[in-house]
């Protein structure tokens, strides 16, 4: 006995239906898994992102700090280059006053030249000199900045200018 060719056919039907089957399960399942590995891989990415996110905020958050400290610094330094500058110009101030009593001790040494033999002509000149100290407020204490010694000598010089009006005025009284 044989068998009928529609059966053949449905058991070969059968075996490749079961097949497509068990490949379509397989395909699912991968499918699937693919799926989880992809919702897995976009937490992580999505995960990564979230990091990457956060580091940017720190460094800009940062970077704002460092501007906020670099502002800070710059105000310090221009105001140190300020009294740098401050005190420069009060040494060159300084400078130019002792500069002005050694001035004023080489004339105090020419009006006793001329007192010689122009005595009304010297006397007038050391009191153009003691009036230009005392208009310009010129005293002793201006040399505060220097030594003892230093401030010794200004005063001296200064003193020097005020006995020598004397003394000239007192020669023209006598």
């Amino acid at each position: 006995m044989s068998r009928p060719k529609s059966s053949v056919v449905g058991f070969v039907d059968l075996a490749l239906n079961t097949k497509n089957t068990i490949g379509l399960s397989k395909l699912t399942n991968n499918v699937s898994g693919l799926s989880k590995d992809v919702i897995h891989s976009s937490a992580q990415v999505q995960s990564q992102l979230e990091v990457l996110k956060k580091s940017q905020l720190a460094t800009i958050s940062g970077m704002i700090e460092i501007n906020d400290r670099l502002a800070v610094i710059e105000r310090q330094n221009k105001g140190i280059l300020d009294e740098m500058k401050r005190q420069e110009r009060e040494k060159d101030y300084l400078g130019d006053l002792k500069i002005l009593l050694i001035a004023l001790e080489d004339e105090l040494e020419k009006i006793d030249s001329l007192a010689e033999t122009h005595l009304e002509f010297a006397a007038l000149y050391v009191e153009d000199l003691d009036i230009f100290l005392k208009s310009n407020n010129i005293d002793y204490t201006l040399f505060k900045r220097m030594d003892q010694n230093g401030i010794k000598w200004a005063k001296s010089v200064i003193q020097n200018v005020e006995n020598k009006r004397k003394e000239m005025a007192a020669r023209l009284d006598g």
